[in-house]
Parts: C-alpha cells; structure tokens; sequence
C-alpha cells in the first residue's frame, strides 16, 4: 500500500521494493493507491524512458479512462507528445508500439482482476512488457523523487499541448496484421459456428471487430461496453464461464472468453468442455510443429505435467519459467524461441507481438482443428488425461510468512513421495504416481495460489482440500 509506505519508510528502505506486480501495478484506488500516486507513478515511468512521445490506452473499467487521462494530462505538462488509443486490447497496443515509433505505452487495465481492481501495464517501444530489472529502477524513481522535494518536474516552458487521438488508426492496424498471420482458412472452418464472449470490455472493439469480418456465423456474447461487468467476473476462468458455455451446448462448433484486456482467451465447445490454456498450447505445438517450424516452447511452471510428458515424447522442448506472461515472454526473446503459452489461457507467438493474445490463442486452434479435420473435442481425447483443481486463499496480512510456513509444512508432509522440485516460483513438488503440487504468492492479488494435478479429480481435489486446510490452520496460529 503505497501511500501507508510513504509514512513508514525512509528513501534506502524504499529502494528494496518493487512497486509493480506479477503483471503491472494493481490495486484499490482510496485503499491501495491514492490518485497522487498514479501521477507520480506515471512521472516516473517518464522519467525512466525519457519519454518524448508515448502511447495511452485504457480498457472498459468505469475508473480506467479518468486515470488514463490523468496521466496523459500529467505527460502533456512534461511536455510529452501523447497519443490516446481509448478502450482498446492491450495486444493491439502490444502490434502498434512495434510497428511505430513511439518511446514506450502504459494500459490502464486490471486484466482479469475483479471489478473494484484499477491496474496500469508499462511496455517499451517494440511493445514488451517491461522486466523486473526496469521496474526496480522506476520504483527507484518513484521513491527517490518523493523523498527529494523541489526537483524540478514542470515548467511553464516545458509544458506543451501535443496529443491526438490514435484509437481508430490503431485497431485497423491490429486487424490487418491479423489478416496478414492468416491469410487463409477452409470453407469448412470459415462456417463453423464460433462464440465470443467479450465479458463487456476492451475486445469487443478489437477481436470482435475481426470476427466479425472474417466469420459469418459468429455469435457475439457480452458485445456491450460496461465496466461493471454485469455478465461475469473478468476472469475467464471455467466457474466464471460455466452459465455461458453450457448454454451453448449443441449450438456451437467452438468458442472463446475474454478476459478484461484481451490477452487471454480461453477456449470451450459444443460439448461444454473448457480447456486450459497449457492444454491448448499442447494441441497448437502438437499438431502444427512443423507449420510454425518450432522445436521448443516455454511456459511458466503452473502449466500440467502433460505439457512435458506429450511434447518432450514429439520431440519438442519443454522450458519452464516463473509464472507471469512477461517471465514467459523474455526467455522467448533471449533464446529467440517463437511460442509459448500459459496455462489461464494465452498463446505468445513472438513473429505476431511479444505477448499473449487471446484471439490468436482462437485462430491456432482452428488451424489445429483444420490441419487434423476433426473437433478439438477428438483432438483433446487423444492425450493424455489429469484433473488439476486450482484454488486461492485470501492472506491479508504477512503473505510471504503464511507461504513459507506453508511451503515447509507440505514439504515435509510429503518428502517421501517427493520425486523432483521446482523452486522459481514459490514451489513445485512433482510426487509419485504422476502427482504434482504448486504453492505460490500471488503477484497481483492478497492470495496464495494453490495448484493440485493427479490422475483422479477426487485424488486432486483431497489433496488440494488438504493443504488449504493446513494454510488455514497456520493462519489461524498467526492470527
């Protein structure tokens, strides 16, 4: 909570933290941050790149568009040149900061976070999603400039009105690079029937817009702006989209959830079946390897064990990271590998943007289903199968000691059975009889995530149930 901070710590404290997320900054506006906040965070974002010209965009949350020209009003007295993009997708504003020249781009958006959540993300100019390293540094910022009172940071001759609004040039831009990644698709996939749901926000103006053109027969679900979000909570999640997708039993051939920003899309059929995203990262490297000319993927290690056990037996790579898109990402651009994916939905396929893109999550899977000329539903059922059971619990307070009390304690609970262990992000445990456990902080949220995957759902679900059981216990010894 930055504003408590402030009155908490001195400037060398103040150096040791990192103001930014798993994924951007988030919070509660009035609990978490105050308004002072966003202008100083967005002062310093400037600072940082020295920002000549930048690129603003928002998604549909009711407080997204105030605090995005609240920045935007911030840089025009620096005397930066602001481009507005308005309620856009954050991987339409991913394509356009690599096509064009501009020094950088924030998105004020939540992502899948509840309502109440404000967020902002920060990319470089080739539309990066900036690394832990350069958040350090405009925290470092950040701090030092609040505890330096009198630098210099407007000036009446600084102060220069250039801005213009970028919005409709940006989403014919994304659209068209769309079309040049798939150029073509058969009669067959061309009419299939496919819903998106939009969850009422930012891809409604983006994806929807494609869909729209390229797909007679889709059907458009959530297609209103409303930053309340009155159809579903933003998260794409299978409770979320459950009411959804089982009224589409039998009307469908395939269909696809939004997130808030469009960079997930999780995908769901006729059946009422809802795939994870590593499942479908496993049926797009599977099945088009070759089409796309890769030989190793990355994904965070929240991902199934079957990533590795389907795709290291087809001879493909399987490199793990910490969980968040970016950790992905910068691997991907360090060993020049082209595909990753996560397992909350989102392929990253780098010659398209450095980042995921739920609507290119969709089009690799139709080309997966158009190479095999089958169902994603026949597709799925040739691999191999575990239930995985994902769950959260509130931490309000000391969510590092909970973690580690509880990392220790499942340790050794179950340190026979322990066969190898991942330590990147907070720990995975792989057991016996193809059994694996992940316990990890969340970086956007007062939570601690808990992930069980066995051959049983009701083997997953008992030792899922059991170890929040334990997190509570230790809470409660704490409390």
């Amino acid at each position: 909570m930055l504003f408590k901070l402030k009155l908490q710590l001195n400037y060398e404290n103040y150096c040791m933290i990192n103001i930014f997320g798993t994924s951007g900054v988030r919070g509660i506006l009035g609990k978490t941050h105050t308004i002072e906040d966003i202008i100083n965070i967005t002062y310093s974002i400037n600072e940082f790149f020295k920002g000549r010209d930048v690129i603003i965009g928002y998604d549909c949350r009711k407080h997204s568009l105030p605090l995005a020209y609240i920045a935007a009003s911030s840089l025009l007295l620096y005397g930066t040149y602001v481009a507005m993009a308005g309620v856009i997708s954050t991987p339409s504003m991913q394509l356009y900061l690599k096509k064009k020249n501009f020094n950088y781009g924030i998105m004020f958006t939540a992502s899948h976070n509840p309502k109440q959540y404000f967020g902002l993300k920060v990319f470089d100019n080739n539309g990066v999603e900036i690394s832990e390293d350069v958040e350090r540094r405009i925290s470092d910022i950040y701090f030092s400039s609040l505890e330096r009172p009198g630098k210099e940071k407007i000036t009446w001759e600084k102060s220069k009105l250039r801005m213009e609004d970028i919005t409709e040039n940006l989403i014919e831009e994304y659209i068209e690079e769309v079309d040049h990644l798939f150029p073509f698709f058969n009669e067959k996939i061309k009419n299939f029937k496919i819903a998106a749901d939009y969850c009422n926000c930012s891809t409604i103006n983006t994806a929807g817009r494609y869909l729209s053109n390229t797909f007679p027969n889709i059907i458009h679900i959530n297609n209103r702006l409303d930053g309340h979000f009155p159809s579903r909570e933003p998260e794409p999640t299978p409770d979320n989209i459950r009411k959804i997708v089982n009224e589409l039993k039998g009307k469908i051939d395939i269909g696809v959830s939004f997130d808030g920003d469009g960079d997930r899309g999780v995908i769901f059929d006729g059946h009422g079946k809802i795939y994870w995203g590593d499942e479908i990262g496993v049926i797009v490297s599977l099945i088009l390897k070759d089409y796309l000319g890769i030989d190793t993927v990355v994904t965070p290690i929240s991902s199934s064990t079957i990533v590795n056990d389907v795709l290291t037996k087809a001879g493909v790579k399987v490199i793990w990271t910490k969980v968040g898109a970016k950790n992905v990402v910068n691997y991907m651009l360090q060993k020049k590998i082209n595909l990753g994916f996560e397992e909350n939905g989102g392929l990253i396929y780098l010659p398209h943007i450095s980042g995921r893109d739920g609507l290119i999550t969709l089009l690799f899977t139709l080309k997966a289903i158009e190479k095999e000329n089958t169902s994603i539903w026949e597709i799925r059922n040739k691999l191999p199968k575990t239930y995985i059971i994902k769950r959260s619990i509130y931490v309000e307070n000391d969510k590092s000691k909970v973690f580690n009390m509880l990392k220790e304690t499942i340790q050794a609970k179950y340190d026979k059975e322990i066969e190898d262990t991942i330590n990147i992000d907070g720990i995975k445990l792989f057991l016996k009889d193809k059994v694996s456990i992940l316990i990890r902080p969340s970086g956007t949220e007062p939570k601690i995530r808990i992930f069980t995957e066995a051959d049983t759902k009701e083997k997953a679900d008992k030792i899922s149930s059991e170890i929040i059981e334990t997190a509570l216990e230790l809470m409660e010894k704490l409390a």
